[in-house]
């Protein structure tokens, strides 16, 4: 289960029906209900301290991320110096050192010492989320501009994007070299592997197009023409794992629709009407069987 979840049942923050949700999995999940156990005891000192109105949900959460999120746009601030105080110095005796003293308790120090790695803990845990968003962000918007030089491609080449089989496009990943030699130079995912492609470097997963009638292989088509392709078609992805167990993000895709759309999905059924899309209807990755068939392939891929 999401840590975030644990984290904020821990908190007791989550609304009655998650609530009910975690306590159902962790009745049957003995490490989760451990981390909530410890988590809890690091935050038992801190009950006392608790106001009577409790704090808006994903409080705790929303506070450790907007924190990572300055981190990470403005990195670590250096430490300020510190003045000391013109005291004379004095060696420690065991006394000033003994944990088992009133004013300093081993259970403090334990305290303090779980309370800090547990902060630590979730503060990177954040950061790695905002980077993972800056990512999809970027991703986002690549794939838009990958759209405005397809729409630009196609106002050249009677209404269609790149089609793959043909000399110029022999296949999925050739797409990228065509639009260049054209005069595109669309950008990728940044966190795609860099050597998916060797000479011209990270792609996505692009359209493989369609059969018409003919049996022919046909590249999608743009625009109001009874071949045209729906705006709900999908054109290019960055992928889920690949067969070398590579994602570009570590729960999902962006996905690149025929009517310049990008959403972020977390699977791969995101076609007209739950399509898959990284195979066709008879389940190979080749072609499309109909227009509304998508049909994504890798860089070796062909139709």
């Amino acid at each position: 289960m999401n840590d975030d979840l644990l984290l904020e049942y821990a908190f007791n923050t989550l609304p009655p029906a998650d609530r009910a949700a975690v306590e159902a999995h962790l009745a049957t999940h003995q490490a989760d209900a451990a981390k909530v156990l410890l988590a809890r005891r690091v935050l038992r000192p801190l009950q006392s301290d608790r106001e009577a109105e409790d704090p808006p949900n994903g409080l705790a959460l929303a506070t450790l991320e907007r924190t990572a999120e300055y981190l990470v746009v403005h990195g670590i601030p250096p430490a300020e110096p510190r003045i000391e105080p013109a005291v004379p110095r004095k060696t420690p005796s065991q006394s000033d050192l003994d944990l088992s003293s009133p004013g300093w308790r081993r259970l403090d120090v334990v305290i303090a010492a779980g309370i800090a790695f547990l902060a630590f803990g979730l503060l990177f845990a954040g950061i790695g989320k905002v980077r993972q968003r800056s990512q999809v962000l970027a991703c986002q918007n690549n794939l838009r501009g990958l759209h405005g030089d397809l729409v630009n491609y196609s106002e050249a080449h009677d209404g269609r994007f790149p089609a793959v089989g043909t000399p110029a496009v022999p296949v999925a990943g050739a797409y990228g070299e065509e639009l260049a030699r054209n005069g595109f130079y669309p950008a990728a995912c940044p966190s795609t592997p860099p050597d998916d492609v060797p000479n011209r470097g990270p792609v996505y997963a692009y359209t493989l197009g369609y059969l018409g009638a003919d049996g022919s292989v046909r590249g999608l088509r743009r625009g109001d023409g009874p071949d045209a392709a729906p705006d709900g078609v999908p054109v290019a992805a960055d992928l889920l794992p690949n067969r070398a167990g590579i994602s570009s993000h570590a729960n999902g895709q962006n996905v690149l629709f025929a009517g310049g759309a990008v959403r972020f999905a977390r699977t791969s059924t995101v076609g007209v009407n739950g399509d898959e899309i990284y195979r066709n209807d008879a389940g190979l990755v080749r072609a499309g069987l109909h227009r509304d068939d998508a049909s994504l392939g890798r860089a070796a891929d062909y139709p």
